[in-house]
């Protein structure tokens, strides 16, 4: 019996068998490797687009935040809101709500006595004299702590 690499020395058709699965074989390497790595880079950028995206959300978010308590700050130093008259707050608040003072996502402007614990004015009419711990308003039913009187909750 003859020894393979002496059969493959003599055999033309063996020589280009074994050639081209080595070939087949080189190239299917190269692109399982090449697949990885474009795999990769895919998830690298979607990764990076879905981060700069959320960033520019979260600074979006932010800045709408900073906007929102700019506003409940100065309403809430508005001499109407400072004087305690009832009808001054009342039409103070209907003022903010009905002009474009207010963002699209705000409900409505309340004025809320924390010592009785409850709306004694808003731009929501059907509101006024509610109980908000008792609709379950995240202000009232846990209350945020301030610091001083500029202290906002939004």
């Amino acid at each position: 019996m003859e020894s393979p690499i002496r059969l493959l020395r003599r055999s033309y058709a063996l020589k280009l068998g074994v050639a081209l699965v080595a070939i087949i074989a080189l190239v299917a390497g190269l692109g399982v490797v090449t697949a990885q790595d474009a795999s990769d880079q895919v998830r690298d950028d979607a990764r990076e687009e879905l981060t700069t995206k959320a960033q520019m959300q979260a600074g979006e978010l932010d800045a709408w935040l900073d906007s929102v308590k700019r506003g409940a700050r100065s309403t809430s130093t508005h001499p109407a809101i400072e004087s305690g008259d009832r009808s001054a707050i009342q039409a103070h608040l209907d003022r903010t709500a009905d002009g474009d003072q207010l963002p699209e996502a705000v409900a409505g402007v309340h004025y809320v006595r924390t010592d009785e614990m409850n709306i004694s004015a808003s731009s929501r009419e059907e509101l006024v004299g509610v109980n908000p711990r008792e609709q379950g308003a995240p202000f009232a039913t846990d209350p945020p702590t301030f610091d001083g009187p500029d202290d906002t909750y939004v």
